[in-house]
């Protein structure tokens, strides 16, 4: 029997859709895991929690817990928490009051007031019992609805954008925190977003979704590193895709550079259909190399002689520097610069190659 979440097969569709919202999806979450559905605005990803969560009545497969369908019990006895964006915060009810909801009633006050206190401690919030929720900060609010959604020990936590209405500095240290906390009570969780840096810091695995369907699940390292599908790999922000060269073909120097990092590199290659894919940061700027270089930094991971761009434009991003450039046989795509570095737009510029940034993709 297998342990945790299973969907099998699940179908979602609402009236009038011309398709659709979830297309025989399968996906499994054993129990401890936590998985991010990753994907575009109406790409089906919040259906799917819907089901999971039996908030959405399914068209057709089966969702089960520890190999049980649970399509026929009701939301309420499903032993599932969920947790939306904006929280849900009762208004009435303080800190305490919000995150003791889910508690039985038959458990003793002092029993409940010290898992109320374990919470708010865990979440980062010790001695908020009495505040009114009124008074509470955006990212204050979710952390109560996370500990409220954790009080009654949930087999599984269903969270459907949680942190999409914070401020980005905000969401990105509570996706670290959410984690933390996650991995600390060993919640089995599904967590939706269609945020990559908020699925890469949360989950254990990622489900790339796009018209219902999944594309890849993997690590969020394989799934950078290895992308199955264009389709993935655009979604995830690579910029330019290269059709590899048959062997012995005669290529343009860029595309001749890309290939031979990304096969030092242990980059997996098809030969004569195959694709790499260029995230930002493929090409850095390298001031220091001239045209002429020799060979030897050609094999040191520099892009080698005669590989230049011509530089489109300039960004100052978080301290470092970011420069859209059209490389000849590759196209435009942004690459990185020395921190503090300039040129005028129009420049040609030597470039090396950040094998880090490649990815190999079948044709």
């Amino acid at each position: 029997m297998s342990d945790g979440l299973q969907v099998a097969d699940v179908v979602v569709r609402y009236a009038g859709a011309a398709g659709p919202a979830v297309d025989g999806v399968d996906l499994a979450v054993p129990t401890g895991e936590v998985v991010a559905l990753l994907g575009p605005s109406g790409c089906g990803k919040s259906s799917l929690l819907r089901a999971v969560a039996g908030l959405e009545p399914l068209s057709g497969g089966d969702v089960a817990w520890d190999g049980v369908s649970v399509v026929d019990v009701p939301v309420h006895r499903r032993g599932f928490g969920l947790l939306f964006q904006d929280g849900q915060l009762f208004a009435h009810r303080d800190v305490a009051g919000n995150v003791a909801y889910g508690l039985p009633e038959r458990r003793d006050r002092a029993a409940r007031e010290a898992r109320v206190a374990e919470l708010l401690d865990l979440v980062g919030l010790p001695g908020t019992q009495r505040r009114d929720v009124a008074t509470l900060s955006g990212g204050e609010r979710q952390r109560v609805a996370l500990a409220r959604a954790l009080a009654p020990r949930p087999r599984l936590l269903l969270l459907d954008e949680p942190l999409s209405a914070l401020d980005r500095a905000l969401r990105e240290r509570l996706a670290l925190d959410l984690r933390d906390v996650l991995v600390a009570t060993g919640t089995t969780a599904l967590f939706v977003t269609h945020d990559q840096d908020e699925a890469f810091a949360v989950a254990d695995r990622v489900a790339v979704m796009d018209a219902g369907r999944l594309l890849q699940v993997a690590a969020p390292g394989a799934l950078w590193a290895r992308p199955a599908s264009r389709r993935v790999a655009a979604f995830l922000g690579y910029e330019a895709f290269v059709d590899v060269p048959a062997p012995g073909a005669d290529v343009p120097t860029a595309v001749r550079a890309l290939v031979d990092a990304a096969r030092d590199a242990g980059v997996a290659l098809l030969p004569a259909g195959g694709v790499l894919a260029l995230a930002a940061g493929a090409f850095v700027v390298a001031p220091d190399l001239s045209p002429e270089a020799s060979p030897r930094l050609a094999a040191s991971g520099d892009a080698g002689p005669g590989v230049t761009g011509v530089v489109e434009v300039l960004r100052s991003r978080r301290g470092r520097t970011e420069v859209v450039v059209d490389v000849d046989a590759v196209g435009r795509l942004s690459a990185l610069a020395p921190a503090g570095w300039t040129c005028a737009p129009g420049t040609r510029v030597p470039l090396r190659v950040d094998s880090a940034a490649v990815a190999g993709l079948p044709g």
